[in-house]
């Protein structure tokens, strides 16, 4: 039965791949459905007001006030 040893280290050796291939792969599926998890939320509602980048918009100067309310406006002139 000797003859028979290297065929079965062949086998085992085959298993031991396999199984480790589908150790890696549970890893794999583990990582994709927890990246899919995170896209089955539903993207919570933006509040302007309340929002995080609010500390990051810096404050207009006073000449680009002036500016942008003159193009709302426009001036009337009074006819005669």
């Amino acid at each position: 039965m000797s003859g028979n040893d290297p065929a079965k280290e062949k086998i085992v050796g085959h298993l031991q791949d396999a199984v480790k291939r589908l150790h890696e792969d549970i890893a794999r599926v583990e990582l994709w459905a927890g990246a899919l998890g995170c896209f089955a939320q539903p993207v919570p509602e933006y509040d302007a007001a309340n929002s995080n980048l609010n500390k990051y918009i810096l404050p207009a100067s006073p000449g680009a006030k002036r500016k942008m309310n003159s193009r709302r406006e426009p001036t009337r002139t009074q006819s005669n």
